[in-house]
């Protein structure tokens, strides 16, 4: 695991289209932003142990721990970049248990992304990536491995709880992004 090489399967013409699409409407996801390799040595990642640390408070109840894989988090950086943003703060990786929900905040001026772990993940497990958009009307998501969504920090998603019918916990990697140019 000491070498992540391009993480990304996405052609470099469908991440212009991401970019525009941001700059658009402030939010966008890409299916199969992990390339299937990268998936599968990420998913060599112990995840059951490290300093995890939990958010609690009206608006979330999550899990948290940092990333300590520096040639993962370089891989993360290199493959955020043709999207026109580089990593804020270090990215962590997000755990939702049955019961817990929510986002971690992101400062206004920034960006923030969620690049989803869980393989074969039901929408009935909860875990749901949802945008409140005008007139009240939500908008998202279920996990999907490999997935990446981009949003603006001004339009945080709401992750919705997580049953307890869900077999794991829901996994991803959230981070901070600035702009590049």
């Amino acid at each position: 695991m000491d070498d992540f090489g391009d993480i990304s399967a996405v052609p470099p013409e469908r991440l212009a289209a991401a970019r525009e699409d941001f700059a658009a409407s402030g939010c966008v996801r890409l299916p199969g932003f992990l390339s299937p390799q990268a998936h599968q040595t990420i998913g060599g990642i112990d995840t059951r142990s490290g300093a995890w640390r939990r958010f609690a408070d009206d608006h979330r109840d999550l899990d948290i721990r940092p990333l300590t894989e520096k040639a993962l988090v370089a891989a993360l950086t290199r493959a955020l970049r043709p999207l026109g943003f580089a990593p804020a703060a270090p990215p962590v990786l997000m755990r939702h248990r049955a019961g817990q929900f929510g986002a971690p905040d992101a400062p206004a001026e920034d960006a923030a992304f969620l690049v989803d772990l869980n393989a074969g993940w039901r929408s009935e497990w909860g875990g749901l990536v949802l945008f409140v958009g005008e007139h009240g009307r939500a908008q998202g998501w279920r996990p999907e491995a490999g997935a990446l969504t981009l949003y603006d920090a001004l339009r945080p998603p709401l992750v919705t709880m997580v049953s307890s019918t869900a077999p794991e916990p829901r996994l991803a990697f959230f981070g901070r992004l600035k702009p590049t140019v």
